[in-house]
């Protein structure tokens, strides 16, 4: 897995996407959905005006890039099995910050989650505490870097 993302660490698009599982990291990469073919369809037709986004498998409590990039998301990340302690979620908060430009934005997603939501809850308090902006309920939660 460290040999997909050190490649990304240098030149990163304006967007960053961030995934534990290399499988989900090429699936973005490849605008593949094959568990929605009209959604992907739709995905597919985007492609040319889309800005460019770069998809990396990692860790996010250890992120192997260098930014500054302008937008990280994590979809389904925060609140799961790598991601629900104070400490583990202050790392990703403080790897954020270096990677993001200030005004850049970490993007949290968690439409399928719902037994997360105490600690999405938790993670979006403790970035409150830290400076981040936060604007969204838990499911789709908009971080703007800390000032």
């Amino acid at each position: 897995m460290a040999s997909v993302a050190a490649r990304h660490t240098t030149a990163l698009a304006p967007v960053l996407g961030l995934t534990i599982e290399p499988l989900e990291a090429w699936m973005a990469t490849a605008r593949r959905l094959p568990h929605d073919p009209a959604r992907e369809r739709r995905l597919r037709q985007l492609a040319d005006s889309a800005p460019a986004v770069t998809f990396v498998a990692a860790d996010a409590r250890h992120l192997p890039v260098a930014g500054p990039v302008d937008v990280l998301v994590c979809n389904g990340l925060v609140g799961g099995t790598h991601l629900h302690r104070d400490d583990d979620a202050g790392a990703l908060l403080r790897d954020c910050c270096r990677l993001l430009r200030q005004d850049g934005v970490l993007l949290l997603a968690n439409r399928f989650h719902d037994g997360r939501r105490p600690r999405v809850e938790r993670f979006a308090e403790l970035a409150l505490t830290l400076g981040w902006g936060i604007s969204g309920d838990w499911r789709s939660l908009c971080l703007t870097h800390p000032a």
